[in-house]
């Protein structure tokens, strides 16, 4: 048997029983495998024990393995145990529901958003005009295209043009949509009138999503490389450590604040200082030793304070 890390997605699942610790104990899930020739659907299930799969209730294939009374499934969820329905998951929701409403908007845009043309065809009062009418009628539709003219007596046609109401309504409202999944995933547009203790406790909530999403992704490959060890026989020696911190701050506000206490006069210390936490912040990426020699040259520059 191949051993593979291959991704079981939430949707495939058919059943699963956890343990006291809260970790899978076993896994059923649909797949599908080539059986004489075709490709059938097929479930497959992981324990404690062992493996096998399915070809309805009829067993095709199974085997054992010795990892210590651990199934080699992890569940990986946004906070919790598994099954978990995370703060993040809404925005899934939010995204079908602008899906359908953009659906609705293009059916408008396709049906009424153009000009229809009017025809005027006046009351018969007697079965001769209105056979005369229908003549005129049939004509006027039959003309109708890109290659011909329109002729009519009688009064001019016109085009009267939809509302535009519906349209913009949904526009509205999937305009709505988008802000509030903005405001679920933390990506405020900024309107400014933002006070800076909102800000900073938007940006302390969303680096307290990271961490806590952090968290369960370092645990997450603990567990797997811990059963790896298990199915290769090998001890368990590494050691993994995400950020816990990711220092969300807004650049631009730091630096116009710098720019206003240098026009105060303080100290070229804390100036220093501050440029050297709004560097580590912006350049959070960077190798460690190049943002090593960027604080040391910061070290070394010489900060003027304006005079007060």
């Amino acid at each position: 048997m191949n051993r593979v890390l291959v991704p079981i997605l939430p949707e495939t699942i058919t059943d699963y029983t956890l343990g006291v610790d809260g970790k899978l104990q076993s896994v059923s899930f649909k797949s599908v495998q080539t059986i004489e020739g075709k490709e059938k659907p097929v479930t497959r299930t992981y324990n404690t024990e062992g493996w096998s799969v399915k070809d309805g209730d009829k067993v095709i294939a199974q085997g054992d393995y010795n990892l210590g009374g651990i199934c080699p499934v992890v569940a990986i969820t946004e906070h919790g145990d598994f099954p978990c329905v995370g703060e993040f998951f809404q925005i899934a929701e939010l995204t079908i529901a602008i899906m359908n409403k953009e659906s609705e908007k293009n059916d408008i845009l396709r049906n009424q958003t153009f000009s229809i043309l009017t025809y005027h065809i006046p009351t018969a009062e007697t079965e001769m005009q209105r056979d005369m009418i229908d003549a005129e009628t049939s004509a006027a539709v039959e003309s109708l295209g890109t290659n011909n003219m329109l002729t009519y007596q009688g009064e001019r046609p016109a085009f009267v043009a939809p509302d535009s109401n519906p349209a913009d309504t949904i526009e509205t409202h999937i305009q709505r949509l988008k802000a509030d999944i903005d405001a679920i995933a933390y990506n405020v547009v900024f309107d400014g009138t933002e006070s800076g203790v909102a800000k900073r406790y938007r940006f302390q909530d969303l680096n307290a999503a990271l961490s806590r999403f952090a968290r369960k992704l370092e645990d997450a490959e603990r567990q797997m490389l811990s059963i790896a060890c298990a199915w290769l026989g090998m001890q368990p020696n590494f050691n993994i450590q995400y950020a816990s911190d990711y220092n969300l701050t807004d650049i631009e506000s730091d630096i116009a604040m710098m720019q206003n206490l240098q026009m105060l006069g303080v100290p070229a210390e804390y100036l220093q200082a501050k440029l050297k936490a709004v560097a580590r912040a912006d350049l959070g990426g960077f190798d460690d030793v190049e943002l090593d020699k960027i604080i040391t040259a910061i070290d070394s520059a010489s900060f003027e304070v304006a005079p007060v």
